[in-house]
């Protein structure tokens, strides 16, 4: 081993002599590809001293070549080439602290790297999914979602009360009306920042990004002039597409969300039992038209009626009076 003089900056780890000023060599950190634990590797290689300047005089000494060493990895393309760096600490906690250290500095200049090579539609894109992504404006998404389920229960409960005759609104369906409005509109800007947000693969990826574009286009094309030019039972349809909108807190809702995939993996499994069942009705209706024929044409006369009436049986046997015991 041969001491070297280690300084560790947020740009570089700087090798020079010892008690030297003079610079031999240097690793920018962008360029560390990893640093790794090589505890007992005995090799040509320089013993860390931290220091805080190079202007520091550490006093080193002999080390055995027993003690904790590391090596740090540079990238092929930058200024190392590549090149494998192996130093050795005076203790085990200081070899640890090193690595901890060159990890986070060597992350932290990639980080920065990366973010420096993006472009300004880039960078916003970043901070606006940030703030799409942040749980404060979740909450509030899924607030909405609840206020939307709300005036829709308000509305089917009121009933006729919101209409009159002719199929205009009375002066409650049109405050109903204009809170649908505005919700509507909110989700209308949730929507943009969240396409723009997550442009252009990753919003037309997710299924429920594509289902949130279809209802809130179809919700905004209601309002305005187009409300009044539209047939009544259009206007309705329109008005049953916003509650659609309630299936959003199902993904904003990570329990929630939890149980709908938990429901979605047991499809198959659910698919194999229900062909289980049909087996077994079948063995079972084509015995009943063997055996019951005669006695219930009704229920047994053929294979289908017989399906029907097993089905009708598993359901609950008072449904089915007349079919023998």
């Amino acid at each position: 081993y041969e001491l070297r003089r280690v300084v560790i900056t947020n740009e570089h780890v700087i090798f020079a002599e010892v008690k030297q000023e003079e610079i031999i060599d240097f690793i920018p950190t962008e360029e560390i590809l990893s640093v790794d634990d090589l505890d007992g590797v005995t090799t040509e290689t320089s013993v860390v001293e931290e220091s805080q300047s190079l202007a520091h005089i550490a006093s080193l000494e002999t080390v055995a070549s027993t003690l904790s060493a590391f090596q740090i990895r540079t990238i092929r393309t930058g200024y190392n080439c590549g090149r494998k760096y192996c130093l050795q600490a005076k203790s085990d906690r200081q070899c640890d602290d090193l690595i901890k250290l060159l990890s986070s500095r060597a992350a932290a200049a990639a980080t920065k790297r990366l973010i420096e090579s993006k472009t300004v539609l880039e960078r916003s894109q970043d901070a606006v999914r940030k703030f799409y992504d942040a749980p404060g404006f979740q909450i509030a998404s899924a607030t909405l979602i609840v206020a939307t389920l709300f005036l829709s229960a308000v509305e089917a409960q009121l009933g006729k009360a919101v209409e009159n005759d002719d199929g205009s609104l009375t002066e409650i369906g049109q405050q109903i009306d204009l809170g649908n409005t505005v919700i509507t509109l909110l989700f209308a800007v949730e929507l943009i920042v969240n396409l723009y947000a997550h442009w252009w693969r990753d919003f037309f990826t997710s299924w429920m990004n594509l289902w949130d574009l279809c209802v809130v286009s179809l919700s905004v094309a209601s309002l305005g002039p187009l409300d009044t030019a539209m047939p009544i039972t259009i206007l309705r349809f329109f008005r049953v597409i916003r509650t659609l909108r309630v299936l959003k807190i199902f993904v904003r809702l990570p329990e929630l969300k939890k149980i709908i995939s938990a429901l979605t993996y047991s499809i198959v499994p659910m698919l194999n039992a229900f062909l289980i069942v049909l087996v077994t009705m079948a063995m079972y209706a084509i015995v009943g038209v063997t055996y019951f024929r005669e006695d219930s044409p009704d229920d047994f006369g053929k294979l289908d009626r017989a399906f029907v009436a097993m089905f009708r049986i598993t359901a609950g046997e008072t449904w089915v009076e007349s079919i023998p015991r």
